[in-house]
């Protein structure tokens, strides 16, 4: 995680001093940053935001409650093995890089079940044969990230699906709750200094958000909170 951390914040330091070569870059500065991460991105916008409180202005934070032990029991049901024994396309990874091998158990994680629906099963039957890896240290270090950012006190949106089972686990099962008494809402203890700390809770959605049928209305979420902080 501290890997990541800076070297988010090496790219985010060259953004504002205008040193990024390539992309049509050169000599660009920038004096606003947005962030934008999902799931274990957005704990490392979490652990930025803690360890360099100045670097972000504005963090758009999805499949985010800071609340991930009970998550790892349906992100559990996918069985996840090293990759290479997996698919045919990861067999020249070294067996620390690891993919998950039982489709229904990745559903089961990922997506809303109990007949909730919201997504298709074809797209999740695509996302499932186009999987990627997660190496064991990301695993390993997951939770150092989810630690209150005291000092950012720059503004916040988090976006997370009602039925999120990786961030909203819990004795009867997946749901976050809605409102003020939410999971989601109760996350802004980690950003008590935030200038801002709003969120959305679409419902009939799971942790892989952008892959249910409300995600276009998510994107528009997004976009009209970062429209009224003057974006």
């Amino acid at each position: 995680m501290s890997l990541q951390v800076e070297i988010i914040h090496q790219i985010i330091t060259g953004l504002r001093a205008g040193t990024i070569s390539g992309g049509g870059l050169e000599g660009k500065s920038f004096d606003k940053v947005i962030y934008t991460g999902h799931s274990y991105g957005s704990i490392c916008g979490n652990a930025l935001a803690a360890t360099y409180p100045s670097d972000v202005d504005t963090y758009v934070l999805t499949g985010y409650t800071g609340e991930f032990i009970l998550g790892l029991v349906p992100l559990a049901a996918g069985i996840a093995i090293p990759a290479a024994t997996v698919m045919s396309r990861f067999s020249d990874l070294a067996v620390g890089y690891l993919a998950q091998s039982v489709e229904p158990g990745r559903v089961y994680g990922l997506y809303t079940v109990d007949n909730v629906g919201g997504y298709d099963p074809y797209v999740a039957q695509y996302d499932f044969e186009n999987e990627g890896t997660v190496a064991i240290g990301e695993l390993a270090t997951l939770f150092y990230g989810v630690t209150p950012a005291d000092n950012y006190t720059g503004s916040v949106f988090v976006i997370t699906g009602k039925q999120d089972a990786i961030v909203c686990n819990g004795v009867l099962g997946a749901d976050c709750g809605e409102g003020s008494t939410s999971k989601v809402a109760d996350a802004a203890k980690f950003f008590p200094s935030a200038s801002d700390y709003s969120y959305y809770i679409p419902d009939m959605t799971g942790h892989s958000a952008n892959l249910h049928y409300s995600a276009q209305g998510s994107f528009k979420m997004a976009h009209d909170y970062l429209a009224a902080q003057g974006y």
